[in-house]
């Protein structure tokens, strides 16, 4: 059982993609992480209660919109309060002469399928609290395995740089007819003597 870490960076430049995810159900159990699956969430039961059409201005509702507008004409006032005076000193303030048509549904409608619109709230909370736990364990076995795939690209990226030290090190040896001590010269101009053992050992 040989973990991602466990190989060299040169085996892990040269691993496929297939066989990193092959490696991270490994890495995974190392570190104590469940495997996380998207959770099955349960139905929404479909429903449809009846609504009106109203006329709101400041928060009251009215059935037509001259009803509205003759509640406007009355100069209608709002009981408000500043944070810092406190609760205690309200004042009232114009009702804001703007109306608005929104729809609302209708107690009655409402009343009838007050059980199926209970049971939709209680499944909707479950969903909401399985989307919730996956969130948080994927996030937590995200982290792990980016380690991993970030690590794999590094050593990828690493490899091409070390590849092209020893492709140059091909073209000297050619232009220098095969004189290794003369092409190392040449190498070591544009490459660190670190980098350069790196890559020819």
């Amino acid at each position: 059982m040989k973990t991602y870490m466990e190989y060299s960076e040169k085996e892990r430049a040269n691993l496929t993609e297939e066989e990193v995810k092959a490696l991270l159900d490994l890495e995974l159990m190392i570190k104590g992480i469940e495997k996380v699956t998207a959770p099955t969430l349960e139905p929404i039961q479909d429903v449809s209660a009846a609504n009106e059409t109203l006329f709101e201005v400041g928060g009251i509702y009215f059935e037509t919109m001259e009803d509205a507008e003759k509640f406007l004409s009355l100069n209608p006032r709002a009981s408000t309060y500043d944070y810092g005076p406190g609760y205690n000193y309200q004042y009232t303030i114009a009702i804001k002469p703007l109306i608005t048509q929104t729809k609302k549904y209708l107690q009655q409608s409402v009343l009838e399928l007050s059980s199926v619109l209970k049971q939709n709230k209680s499944v909707q909370e479950r969903n909401e609290k399985l989307l919730s736990d996956y969130t948080t364990a994927k996030k937590e076995q995200d982290a792990i395995l980016d380690v991993v795939w970030k690590d794999w690209w590094r050593c990828k990226d690493r490899e091409c740089e070390l590849q092209k030290i020893r492709d140059i090190k091909k073209e000297y040896l050619k232009m220098t007819e095969g004189n290794d001590e003369l092409a190392m010269q040449f190498l070591e101009k544009i490459h660190s003597v670190t980098d350069i053992n790196e890559a020819l050992n």
